[in-house]
């Protein structure tokens, strides 16, 4: 009397055939799909995020240039490039901070459908 183990009933019972096969292929395929279409649309987000803070850098910039120009001792000029370069700062760790929480969230959010299409095949092997 002979005792299959159990991975060897499951390879029994599994029944590969050419059609479960195709099927397995195109959910697996689906799933690439759909994180590939969250991730390029998150990635256009996040270029989108980084050009408009370049843009609002580049405008704070200029803004404080020409401030600079018309200071009328170098106190005032100490005092106002001083004063632009806190703000700079300080807007550079928030935009880094935001961008930073945007792409976990992406990375969440682009895995979503391959961790389901995993969850899915390793619910039906157990």
């Amino acid at each position: 009397m002979t005792t299959k183990s159990k991975p060897a009933e499951q390879i029994a019972a599994a029944s590969f055939t050419p059609d479960t096969i195709v099927a397995f292929g195109k959910a697996n395929l689906a799933a690439m799909v759909e994180a590939n279409k969250i991730l390029a649309a998150g990635l256009k987000t996040l270029s989108e995020q980084a050009a408009a803070a370049a843009k609002t850098s580049y405008e704070d910039s200029v803004a404080a240039f020409k401030a600079l120009t018309a200071v009328k001792t170098p106190k005032e000029a100490a005092d106002l490039q001083a004063s632009y370069a806190k703000a700079a700062f300080t807007g550079a760790v928030a935009e880094t901070k935001k961008f930073a929480d945007a792409s976990v969230k992406l990375t969440e959010d682009a895995f979503a459908p391959l961790k389901a299409r995993m969850t899915e095949v390793f619910a039906k092997a157990a």
